[in-house]
């Protein structure tokens, strides 16, 4: 039997007796037996409506068993049922901003997003930095290259921030294999690419191999640029307080570089090792291959490509060095060796995989808190973009000091609904990236139609 997600009545179990004796009901079996109840004499209802998006069965499948039984006192009859819960469109729908075609479409995998006004702006593994206007569908155009990279394995351009109105951060791994952080300063064109010059401002020196890259940046709002690397093929390094590899770095802007070899970037006030004992622009150790964050007030959700499962952890701003396990812990799992104590466990966890809750590469578009799209506000946006599964979490639920499992996730794949209100409607073919703009609007892009889609309401 078909019900529609978000009611709690599932079943009218109505049963005679030739004596005329009375009878009674129970609930007696199946495989999700504990998430039914009895309301009244037959009346079956979920304990809480049930959620397409969140199924809870026991195959997470949105097939729920259960069995009821009906008994004049001398004889029980089960009678066993399978509850298939109907998606109910809700909530979002998306539309194309950025169409495909021309030159400047990302061809590889994206690594980076960066916006300012009006803008954002994709940088692909290759280095292509290709741009799209939010405020209007407009094709993808190539906006400028950046040259000198290496980009065998894991390495390539990695990751991008924007500073100001025309400069971008960008994190790369050089021709010799160094992860450098680059300032690109930008000289617009109406007409075609920009020009660009640029200068090296802090170096990584060499990793051992060309895996586990991780290479997210971004801009905090206590004005630090944060740089998430992963452990570069040397799951030690990521312990070891000494190194850059397996950390997150936490750089103040330096409000006087001068000399011959200016100091561009200076350690953070309150790394926890700026006084000794370790390289003093760590904030955070233990980590595998990060390539994904967001901020949400004082806090960054950080996303990590573990060897089994996929990260989600949680770094308050004002808690710096944390020890998030690598590679003692992979997620909740122990992976190898002793743990330590003082491990902080990930906010959320999923398994490697290709079910509707698995992935193997964790995107964050970041935490929604505008009201245009209810079913959206205050949820953790994020999707996988190898198993191309988009889910929503709950922030209370990753404030709550316990890791969520991604059986706990919303997953909203089949909630999707297409609008013609700006550009064109369309499909797309591959969850590549998410992300959100300065005005808290949430995008999708994918790789494959080289298409950029907005997230929109879709209420009557």
């Amino acid at each position: 039997m078909n019900m529609i997600e978000n009611r709690t009545l599932a079943y009218y179990a109505i049963a005679n007796d030739a004596d005329g004796d009375p009878i009674t009901y129970s609930i007696s079996g199946g495989a999700d037996a504990a998430l039914f109840i009895l309301r009244a004499p037959g009346e079956l209802s979920f304990r809480s409506a049930a959620n397409f998006e969140r199924a809870i069965d026991a195959n997470q499948d949105n097939v729920y068993e259960v069995q009821v039984s009906a008994s004049d006192g001398k004889v029980s009859v089960p009678l066993n049922l399978k509850v298939t819960i109907v998606n109910a469109y809700e909530d979002f729908a998306l539309v194309t901003h950025g169409l495909a075609g021309g030159t400047g479409a990302l061809t590889q995998d994206m690594t980076g997003v960066a916006q300012r006004a009006g803008q954002i702006f994709g940088l692909g593994k290759d280095g292509l930095v290709s741009y799209r206007f939010a405020s209007t569908t407009r094709p993808i155009g190539e906006f400028f290259r950046i040259g000198d990279i290496s980009t065998d394995g894991d390495r390539g351009a990695l990751g991008m921030a924007s500073v100001d109105t025309d400069i971008l951060l960008v994190l790369v791994t050089n021709a010799a294999g160094d992860i450098e952080l680059r300032r690109y300063q930008i000289t617009f064109s109406a007409m075609g690419p920009a020009t660009t010059t640029h200068r090296v401002e802090f170096t990584i020196p060499r990793t051992s191999t060309n895996t586990n890259q991780g290479g997210w940046i971004g801009m905090g709002p206590d004005g630090n640029l944060y740089i998430a690397i992963g452990d570069g093929g040397d799951p030690a390094a990521a312990q070891d307080p000494g190194s850059r590899l397996g950390k997150v770095l936490r750089l103040a802007p330096n409000p006087n570089p001068t000399g011959p070899a200016p100091q561009y970037w200076l350690p953070a006030p309150g790394n926890p090792f700026i006084s000794g004992g370790g390289d003093p622009y760590v904030f955070a150790i233990g980590l595998r291959n990060p390539a994904t964050g967001a901020f949400d007030g004082n806090r960054l959700f950080l996303g990590d490509s573990g060897a089994s499962v996929e990260e989600l952890n949680l770094l308050p701003l004002d808690q710096p060095g944390r020890n998030l396990g690598w590679p003692f812990m992979d997620g909740t799992r122990v992976h190898q060796g002793t743990a330590p104590a003082g491990l902080v466990a990930p906010a959320a966890e999923y398994a490697h995989g290709t079910g509707r809750y698995e992935g193997r590469r964790i995107r964050i578009g970041g935490v929604y808190r505008d009201a245009r799209i209810p079913g959206f506000q205050n949820y953790l946006v994020l999707g996988d973009s190898v198993a191309s599964n988009l889910w929503l979490v709950p922030v209370a639920d990753l404030l709550s000091n316990r890791t969520v499992p991604g059986r706990e996730f919303e997953n909203r794949n089949d909630d999707i609904r297409w609008s013609t209100g700006i550009g064109s409607p369309g499909n797309y073919d591959k969850l590549t990236e998410l992300v959100m703009d300065v005005d808290g609007d949430l995008y999708l892009y994918d790789e494959i139609g080289g298409n950029l889609f907005k997230f929109i309401s879709a209420a009557p």
